[in-house]
């Protein structure tokens, strides 16, 4: 009746075999370690796996949207590719999921907002494109979102005002534009704010400075903002390569209030 196994940070190589026969486990880490092939099959009543930082490779399937006990997934720091599968809507359960430096494609599905209690989301350094779905505030458990270094386009989507409880949102190095939703001074709980290195209006909109929460705002050196008094324009040799490749030479500033 096994249900805690750790075995991470060593040296373990070759692929992991299906486990759905220890029906019990709730518990595995297998971080930090050298393993190869795809996600296995695993236990109905899992709650809790950590698989980053290894050599995985395959595609997010059913073996792990169908864990309907599923609380927190790290699967970050692999070569995971694909798309995510409309069926991440079905784990109703899951709080923390980061699939963060992988080779994951394709858009975010509309269906993440079916997570009632996901709490972080993180999805930063993939190749993710199109829109970030309207649909992710249906989510009301948000606290951080992070999608930075991705190939996402369009506007941010207004709905991100309704996320009452937004801690973190961060944005950074993709090809979003329009301008910055003026409802997202509506969320005092926003503590961060990261959108550097897109294509938005060169306005940060009053509201944000106005806002009641003390926020941490970095946006292109190249942006107006009223409220930004004291800047911190520190320019780097990654800055500068990264704004040349998307806005051209700005520089970077950060505000606190």
């Amino acid at each position: 009746d096994l249900e805690y196994l750790k075995l991470a940070s060593n040296s373990l190589t070759g692929t992991i075999p299906d486990l759905d026969h220890l029906t019990e486990l709730k518990f595995l880490s297998l971080q930090n370690n050298s393993l190869t092939g795809s996600l296995p099959k695993l236990p109905f009543k899992i709650e809790l796996i950590e698989f980053n930082t290894n050599k995985l490779n395959g595609t997010i399937g059913t073996n792990l949207t169908d864990l309907a006990f599923l609380q927190s997934v790290s699967v970050n720091n692999n070569n995971i590719g694909g798309s995510l599968p409309t069926e991440i809507g079905n784990m109703k359960h899951l709080k923390f999921l980061d699939f963060s430096h992988c080779n994951l494609i394709g858009s975010i599905p509309s269906e993440v907002g079916n997570m009632k209690q996901i709490d972080f989301l993180i999805l930063s350094e993939n190749n993710l494109s199109g829109s970030i779905p309207f649909e992710i505030a249906n989510a009301p458990s948000l606290t951080q979102i992070n999608l930075d270094s991705n190939l996402l386009s369009n506007t941010i989507p207004t709905s991100l005002g309704k996320i009452v409880g937004l801690k973190s949102l961060s944005i950074e190095n993709n090809t979003l534009t329009g301008a910055i939703p003026t409802e997202l001074g509506n969320v005092r709980t926003l503590q961060e704010l990261r959108l550097r290195h897109n294509l938005f209006d060169v306005n940060v909109p009053e509201e944000l400075c106005s806002s009641d929460s003390k926020i941490d705002i970095v946006v292109d050196c190249d942006m107006s903002c009223s409220c930004c008094s004291e800047l911190h324009c520190n320019r780097t040799e990654e800055d500068v390569q990264s704004s040349q490749s998307s806005r051209g030479n700005n520089n970077i500033f950060q505000k606190r209030l």
